[in-house]
């Protein structure tokens, strides 16, 4: 981890140092430096609907594969657990398989929109451009805090458990949990 933040740190200077000079040239001209930040603002808008636009294709297959598949009883041991902890065992599961099918994008476009807001204040003042529905809630948190509060009860099964059920691959997967828990039988 601190070689990582030493290199980040190393090349966020050397951009930094780089850029200097430049920047003085520009802030001798404010026609071209306006110029060049409005264009620096477009193409991060630009750049965070193309992000978001992938996004957004992304999860609808994600959510299509989970909403269609349901686990076969057959491949679900027979373990120790409460109907409870079978529900919460099988609702973290399915975040976490919608989470990896996801993979990186949804930081990607928290980023991207992060970047994008802060680049338009800068050059504006404020932020005035409609993102649509969009907004650093949705992206960053939407959801989250129901997820990670089954993701405390999911803590609570027995370790060994909990390893049993994500070795199966079937459960690495988006696949439906009601469904599935109805499948159980449970």
């Amino acid at each position: 981890m601190a070689a990582v933040t030493k290199t980040w740190v190393a090349l966020c200077a050397l951009i930094v140092g780089c850029a200097a000079p430049e920047l003085s040239v520009r802030q001798k001209d404010p026609t071209v430096r306006y110029s060049y930040t409005t264009e620096v603002v477009e193409l991060a808008l630009e750049k965070m609907q193309d992000v978001l636009a992938t996004l957004e294709k992304k999860v609808d297959a994600c959510g299509n594969e989970r909403m269609k598949t349901v686990i076969p009883p057959q491949v679900l041991p027979a373990l120790p657990l409460s109907d409870r902890e079978w529900e919460m065992a099988m609702a973290h599961l399915s975040i976490k398989a919608m989470d990896d099918c996801v993979g990186r994008l949804r930081g990607d476009a928290v980023l991207a929109y992060t970047r994008f807001r802060d680049f338009e204040k800068q050059v504006t003042g404020g932020n005035a451009i409609d993102t649509g529905y969009y907004n650093l809630e949705l992206l960053c948190c939407m959801s989250v805090f129901g997820s990670m509060e089954i993701e405390l009860e999911y803590k609570k099964i027995d370790p060994k458990i909990r390893q049993t059920l994500e070795s199966i691959p079937e459960l690495r997967q988006p696949f439906n949990p009601i469904r599935t828990r109805d499948a159980m039988g449970r």
